[in-house]
């Protein structure tokens, strides 16, 4: 449902904004030349070396920066159930960086009826958009007292934590937690 969200969200932009609509199509230009570029890079190598696998060592080398500088990213389904009845369906977006910490992206949200109809996506928001910024949601090595912005959406997502105990225990109904 989130990637619904948002093709709706970039049709709405693409149709109502003239100058995103222009750096939209830019950019499309810009990647359909970069491939050009990529195809004549493989198919020279291929020509001058006569190997396939120097054009499958040239491929493998364009991807490797992202696997060794890319964040292991993902996505949680957060569903929010009130009577028995679902109330909200929520997609939360979170990353990994080198050290361990986990930053929170943002969030798909739609606010349910009684009957399970979307009434409102209100919540929504996504870090790099309209001032949003990421946040960090957990540190690798957590530091006594000082405050984080969890998410960050002026006026919409204001979340912040502070670790105040680093040995303290908690039972949940699934177990006990040192």
């Amino acid at each position: 449902m989130a990637a619904l969200f948002s093709i709706r969200r970039l049709a709405g932009v693409l149709r109502d904004n003239r100058n995103f609509r222009t750096l939209y199509a830019a950019n499309a230009v810009s990647q359909l030349g970069d491939w050009f570029n990529v195809v004549a890079l493989f198919s020279l190598l291929l020509e001058l070396t006569g190997k396939g696998e120097a054009v499958a060592f040239a491929l493998l080398t364009r991807f490797v920066p992202m696997f060794l500088a890319g964040p292991a990213a993902g996505v949680v389904a957060d569903r929010l159930y009130l009577n028995g009845r679902p109330a909200e369906r929520t997609s939360d977006y979170y990353a990994q960086d080198r050290c361990g910490n986990v930053w929170y992206f943002g969030e798909d949200t739609a606010e349910l009826d009684r009957r399970g109809k979307v009434r409102s996506t209100e919540g929504s928001f996504h870090a790099g958009e309209r001032g949003a910024q990421p946040g960090v949601f957990m540190q690798a090595q957590p530091e006594l007292r000082r405050r984080f912005r969890q998410e960050w959406y002026q006026g919409h997502a204001e979340d912040t934590f502070r670790a105040i105990d680093l040995s303290a225990s908690t039972t949940e109904p699934s177990g006990r937690f040192p």
